[in-house]
Parts: C-alpha cells; sequence; structure tokens
C-alpha cells in the first residue's frame, strides 16, 4: 500500500511539474508573439511613443507643386484616460497676392487613449493637404501588420466607409520605429474610379512624416487623377 501510495504522489509531482514548464513555455511563446516582430501594444506607452511631441516644438514639411507647411506643437494636456496633443500652423503660400489666409490656417488634436490614436481636424475649410476624413482613428492597437478597423465618415453631406490597415512596421536609418497604414474609401464621388486612398507614415517621437492621399477628379470621374504627398524635411 505504501508503495503505492509513493507511486501516485510521484506521478502528481510530475504532471505538477510538466504543468508547470507547459504554462512557462506558452507563455514565454505568447511574449514572443506579442513583442516579436510587431510592436508591443502595451496601453498607453508605445502609441505615445509616437507622439511624443514637445510643447513649442515647429514641423516643416514639403510636398507637391513646392507645397510647404508649417505647424506647431501648442500644448499638450493628460488626464487619467487620454492625452491631448493640440497642433495648429499654416500652409506657406509661394505668393501673397490675392489668397485668403484664413483658408491657409491649419488646426488639429491627436487623442490618445491607450488603444487608439484618435485625429481631428478643425478646419472649417477643404485643404489637399489634409484628409478629407475630419475625425478618425489613424492608429488602433494592436500595432501589428494587418490590424484593420473601419469607420463612417461625412464628407460633402454623404455618409461613407473608410477602412484603414496597418501595412509596413519597421524602422528608419537612425533606428526609430515606423508604422505605415493605408485607408481606403471605395463608391465615393468626386475622385477617380470612385476611390479615395491615403498612405500615412508615422515615425517614433515625431508623429506623422510622410502623408500622400488622393486628388479630386476633374472632369471624367472614372479618370484618375494625381496624388498629393508631403513629407516631413525639418524641425525645430
Amino acid at each position: 500500500m505504501k508503495s503505492c501510495n509513493k507511486k501516485v504522489i510521484i506521478a502528481i509531482l510530475i504532471l505538477f511539474v510538466i504543468s508547470i514548464l507547459t504554462f512557462v513555455f506558452f507563455k514565454k511563446n505568447v511574449l514572443k508573439v506579442a513583442y516579436g516582430e510587431n510592436i508591443s501594444h502595451a496601453k498607453d506607452k508605445v502609441l505615445y511613443k509616437f507622439f511624443k511631441l514637445q510643447e513649442n516644438t515647429t514641423l516643416y514639411y514639403s510636398g507637391s507643386l513646392e507645397y510647404v507647411e508649417e505647424i506647431s506643437v501648442n500644448s499638450t494636456e493628460s488626464n487619467d484616460n487620454e492625452t491631448i496633443v493640440n497642433i495648429s500652423g499654416k500652409v506657406i503660400p509661394m505668393s501673397d497676392e490675392g489668397l485668403d489666409e484664413s483658408k491657409l490656417n491649419i488646426k488639429l488634436s491627436y487623442i490618445l487613449d491607450g488603444t487608439s490614436v484618435r485625429q481631428i481636424i478643425e478646419n472649417p475649410n477643404d485643404m489637399h493637404s489634409q484628409s478629407i476624413i475630419k475625425d478618425s482613428k489613424i492608429l488602433v492597437s494592436p500595432l501589428a501588420v494587418d490590424n484593420t478597423w473601419i469607420e463612417n465618415f461625412n464628407y460633402k453631406s454623404k455618409e461613407y466607409t473608410a477602412s484603414t490597415k496597418i501595412i509596413n512596421i519597421g524602422e528608419n536609418e537612425e533606428g526609430k520605429k515606423i508604422i505605415e497604414t493605408e485607408t481606403t474609401v471605395n463608391n465615393i464621388e468626386g475622385f477617380g474610379n470612385n476611390t479615395y486612398r491615403e498612405i500615412k507614415t508615422y515615425t517614433e517621437g515625431l508623429g506623422l512624416t510622410n502623408f500622400t492621399r488622393t486628388l479630386p477628379s476633374f472632369g471624367d470621374s472614372q479618370t484618375p487623377c494625381f496624388d498629393f504627398t508631403k513629407e516631413l524635411f525639418k524641425i525645430e
């Protein structure tokens, strides 16, 4: 009887050890998936790194057709639920003749809640250097390639659906993390082939560093139009 009890105890101990080893192995591999090829999506920390912009920092963008944009970080606000980065600036025209300067002003904010980054564009007028989607989630956890989210928005008094997907995660030449997203809107009036598209690149500590979008079509709505592109070229 004692021999039998001893065997039972040994068997239980062996099963216990196997269970512990299995748990450790599983946990290790889960962490490898979460933090290996993709960027950690721990609440707030990683998303905030991409928009950790210091107050009074000025960002300069250059783009298509001699476009130049200057925007500054006015303030950052934080509470227990979110962080808000407020930004304003203007388009710098090549010529001042006959321009309404109020239409050159840029005002937007980023709202980080730990699981997403929401962008609100407050310009009353449409600008070809900005998204047609005035209120959108531009990044959503998990920060992993192929992560996709859907949003409805209003454009020229009509409702449309935008699909955004993370298409690339990597590092730039300086070793900073980058995330590239693609937004597509199908069956939208006023654009070539009734399709609107955006490509955005976000860089750790700098926010938006590259932006490409479809411009409205002229005449034949089935004819693809040119894209507008801008990129960050200087920080002060």
